[in-house]
């Protein structure tokens, strides 16, 4: 199943090494990886497509896990896209992370 995932998380050292490692470690591969750095509000937008057997949920909640992460959303893509359409994503999962007390 090719999947399409969309990152937003603080701009700090090493966080996108931390992500990469998550999707690497869980089994999900990467094909595609786009990322965007806000600098005035110290953000990064991450969006990385790839493929894999393995459910998204379980990707997103991996991911929600990283104390950086802001927001994520996982979504399954078509095997074959249309060559002049906007990518729809089908088993869309679009959660914000809230940061609780014990995460510094």
């Amino acid at each position: 199943m090719l999947y399409h995932a969309e990152i937003l998380a603080r701009d700090e050292e090493g966080v996108m090494e931390r992500i990469l490692r998550v999707f690497r470690h869980r089994g999900y591969s990467t094909r595609t990886l786009r990322a965007t750095c806000d600098q005035e509000q110290n953000l990064i937008h991450i969006e990385i497509e790839g493929d894999s057997e393995r459910p998204l949920s379980q990707l997103s909640l991996q991911i929600e896990k990283l104390c950086e992460v802001i927001e994520v959303t996982v979504g399954s893509l078509p095997t074959v896209l249309p060559k002049f359409e906007s990518r729809g994503l089908n088993q869309v999962m679009r959660r914000p992370v809230y940061a609780s007390s014990s995460r510094g």
